[in-house]
Formats: C-alpha cells, structure tokens, sequence
C-alpha cells in the first residue's frame, strides 16, 4: 500500500496563486474539482506542479468576459 504525498505548503500555494491569477472564477478548490474531479487536498504532486507549469505563463486566461458589465 502505497502512502499519498502530501503537497508542500509552498507548492500548494503556488497552485493557489497560479489558479487565482487565471481569472477563474471560483475558488482554487473549486477548479481542482472541476478540471481534476478531486479535492484540492487530493491533487499529487506531479498534477500541482503541471498546474504551476501550465498556468504560471498565463494570468487572466480564464477570465469571463461574458457581458456582466452593463453593456
């Protein structure tokens, strides 16, 4: 049986920061368990530091830009 290593405190924020960043309009939780179909706490290591890599180099890319702003 085969033990879950739990993520580091600074890797776990920086999926936090980096999940922010996109514009995603839920929680870091909230987007683990829609793209990963998992809690946050459940996320391996290998899946939190492809997040980091994947997302790092693009804030704001899942901003809505629906027309929620009046016009």
């Amino acid at each position: 049986m085969t033990e879950n290593i739990k993520l580091s405190l600074e890797l776990l924020g920086e999926v936090c920061s980096v999940i922010l960043d996109t514009g995603f309009s839920g929680s870091a939780e909230d987007y683990v368990k829609t793209y990963y179909g998992k809690p946050l706490s459940e996320l391996t290591v290998n899946e939190a530091e492809m997040i980091v890599r994947n997302l790092s180099n693009k804030p704001g890319c899942l901003f809505d830009k629906g027309d929620n702003d009046g016009k």
